[in-house]
This record gives structure tokens, C-alpha cells and sequence, in this order.
């Protein structure tokens, strides 16, 4: 997901909360490790190696995922879509590219993105693509479940990072 965590935790236990505060980041990690487009032994860069070629057998974590992946795109009407590694590799965010892409690829890389190319068999917890080229980069929603399993694990420590007063006050800001 390639971005820098940093967590701060306020109160007097300096030991209990950095002790708390590195497993969450451990926990980011390994949720990082297992997302990470830019990891060639990610979970994320298998399905994208071999999905084309036939279902591929994924865990619950990564199927939950995509199925909310599938979730959001509906809702968005296909504006949220984590089917577009091929554009990001079109457009150079994917390694170095000093040249504004021709047409042609542009119109490859749409062709092998949008959700429709991601098939899911919720029975066996597998996935295939549609098609060659289709690449999956869940860092969109990737940094966001990261924060959700830090902050669970966190809670699980008994670690208060906000409270329920100070979530209201946000709501009724909102």
C-alpha cells in the first residue's frame, strides 16, 4: 500500500502503550504484506498472477474483501473500482513512465478493469478474472481495513483511542 503509519496514543503508560502500539503496526503490516499490490508474495499479487488463468482459491479475509470491493463498486455505480492496476500501470504509478499514454493502451487498460471481470464463487471462496489483464490493487480499501484491524486490536488491549463522548460530538458535528 506503500504509505507511512505512524500511531499515537496518549496517557501515562509509556511501556503498556507502546507494547500495544507496535502490535497494532505489526498487525498493519501483515495486513499490508497480504494487500500490497507492490508485494510480489502478497495474497493481492497471486490472484492477480493467476486468476486469468482460472478460479483461484482465496481465504475469508481476502473473499470478505472483494466482496465488499463488489459491494462498494455497485453502490458507486462503478466509480469505486479495485480493478485498476492496469490504468495504474497505463499511467506509470506502477513503476516509471515519462510519456502520456497512447490511446491504444489507454483503451487495453479499460478494457481489462471494472468489477463485472472479477468473478466470485462465495461456496468455494474463490475468485477468477474475466478476461487476461484485469489487476486487482485493494489499496483504497486496503488502508482503511488495516486502520479498522489496528484500532480492533487496540480495543481488544484495552486501549480507549476515542470516546464515546467525543464520537458523538463528531456525529452531531456531521
Amino acid at each position: 500500500m506503500r504509505c507511512r503509519w505512524e500511531i499515537l496514543l496518549p496517557g501515562d503508560d509509556g511501556a503498556r502503550l507502546r507494547a500495544a502500539g507496535e502490535e497494532a503496526l505489526r498487525e498493519i503490516e501483515r495486513v499490508e504484506a497480504r494487500l500490497s499490490a507492490f508485494e510480489p508474495a502478497s495474497a493481492v499479487s497471486g490472484l492477480n498472477a493467476r486468476a486469468a488463468d482460472g478460479w483461484v482459491r482465496v481465504d475469508g479475509e481476502i473473499f470478505h474483501l472483494l466482496s465488499l470491493c463488489r459491494e462498494l463498486s455497485d453502490a458507486t455505480e462503478g466509480a469505486f473500482d479495485v480493478t485498476v492496476g492496469p490504468l495504474l500501470e497505463c499511467w506509470g504509478f506502477r513503476g516509471e513512465r515519462d510519456d502520456v499514454p497512447s490511446e491504444e493502451e489507454i483503451a487495453a487498460a479499460r478494457a481489462a478493469t471494472g468489477m463485472a471481470l472479477v468473478e466470485m464463487d462465495s461456496g468455494a471462496c474463490a475468485v477468477r478474472f474475466g478476461r487476461p489483464g484485469v489487476a486487482l490493487d485493494l489499496g483504497a480499501i486496503g488502508k482503511g481495513y488495516a486502520l479498522d484491524r489496528a484500532g480492533e486490536i487496540l480495543r481488544d488491549l484495552g486501549i480507549a483511542f476515542r470516546s464515546e463522548e467525543h464520537t458523538s460530538e463528531l456525529q452531531s458535528q456531521n
